[in-house]
């Protein structure tokens, strides 16, 4: 049985890895055409820009990683007498995993993974439901976010996420997303997942759900959750995630990924308007070598961390603009007559540096 729950929870953590998301938001507290000459390629911003701002300014924020008490655990999830508790877990040893006859949560430094006996019902989900706008199969636009489903009202369910997040002491403030999963339109995806990669259709059905996902606001700026920085020299980070998934049998999934906890408010930074974000971002994009034409589809200002210390205990947000870009080019190379093809990609730069943000 130990060996299946690890199993379970090693699944979640790869589903999650491979799901980053990068969609809008809504707030809950409780055109333009330039093209470059010189390279030939050819930039078209779908979006309408705003008029400059002057002086523009954001200040930088300062977080140290989230530590989850095994007191504050037991109390939040309700944990019986009955727990048996394993200490020593993660890369540090310094995680713990409890265990009792509702569900196995996994604590280490800034993460907490909450998965119940019946988790595996509703595990599918994470293959089938995709939240990234730039995923290929990103479809959480054809859910409903507003209505309710037969167990439990949106609302509820939105109320039972909040005090969740204050009994484990997250006090940051949040964008969440809350999507209503019915049971139909889950197996229509499912299908269109299996029609185009392959694969098993899920034999044991699917159950009406409320999808959770959650990322924290600084001074109602998004955090990204783009990976960057290099794991050769330690500073690849990626922004706080929640995400729940929540059936007519209560919680069946919480995950809290690289939870930071923001403690100072420092000095503002000077930054980019948008047009000048905008630029710097063609401009880069300009002076790669490929033959395709980009259209920068959206561009959004918000944050980003960086670890301010070697321990990997503080944490500093800058800000960012994040552009979602299409990508549309023709490959002479295909053996069919239809040679065209087109993606969507992320592009980040330091607001204030105009730097790119990526993964090296």
């Amino acid at each position: 049985m130990k060996q299946i729950k690890l199993l379970l929870i090693l699944c979640v953590l790869i589903l999650l890895a491979s799901c980053r998301t990068t969609e809008s938001t809504n707030s809950l507290n409780i055109t333009s055409e330039s093209k470059d000459i010189s390279s030939g390629k050819e930039f078209v911003s779908s979006q309408p820009i705003l008029k400059d701002n002057v002086n523009l300014s954001m200040s930088v924020f300062k977080g140290v990683t989230s530590i989850f008490s095994e007191d504050v655990i037991n109390s939040a999830f309700k944990l019986s007498e009955n727990k048996i508790t394993q200490y020593g877990v993660g890369p540090k040893e310094s995680g713990y995993i409890i265990t009792d006859e509702k569900c196995t949560v996994t604590v280490d430094e800034g993460m907490i993974s909450y998965l119940s006996s019946d988790v595996k019902e509703v595990l599918p989900v994470l293959q089938v439901f995709r939240y990234n706008e730039t995923d290929q199969m990103y479809n959480a636009n054809q859910f409903e976010k507003d209505g309710d489903l037969n167990f439990k009202s949106h609302n509820e369910v939105l109320q039972d996420f909040y005090k969740i997040l204050q009994a484990i002491g997250l006090k940051n403030n949040y964008l969440v997303n809350c999507y209503n999963l019915d049971s139909e339109t889950l197996k229509e995806k499912e299908k269109v997942m299996i029609d185009k990669f392959g694969g098993n259709e899920n034999l044991d059905g699917w159950k009406d759900c409320y999808f959770l996902y959650a990322v924290p606001k600084l001074n109602d700026k998004k955090v990204f959750t783009d990976v960057h920085g290099s794991s050769e020299k330690g500073t690849m980070i990626t922004g706080e995630e929640i995400i729940s998934i929540v059936t007519e049998n209560g919680l069946q999934l919480l995950v809290v990924s690289n939870s930071i906890n923001i403690v100072e408010e420092l000095e503002k930074k000077e930054i980019m308007t948008e047009n000048q974000a905008k630029e710097e971002i063609e401009r880069q994009l300009g002076q790669l070598i490929v033959s395709e034409q980009y259209t920068i589809k959206s561009i959004a200002l918000g944050y980003y961390p960086q670890f301010a210390d070697t321990a990997h205990k503080e944490v500093l947000f800058y800000p960012a603009w994040k552009a979602v870009v299409l990508a549309e080019g023709d490959d002479t190379m295909r053996s069919s007559n239809d040679t065209a093809y087109s993606y969507e990609f992320s592009y980040m730069i330091d607001a204030q540096t105009g730097l790119e943000i990526s993964e090296e």
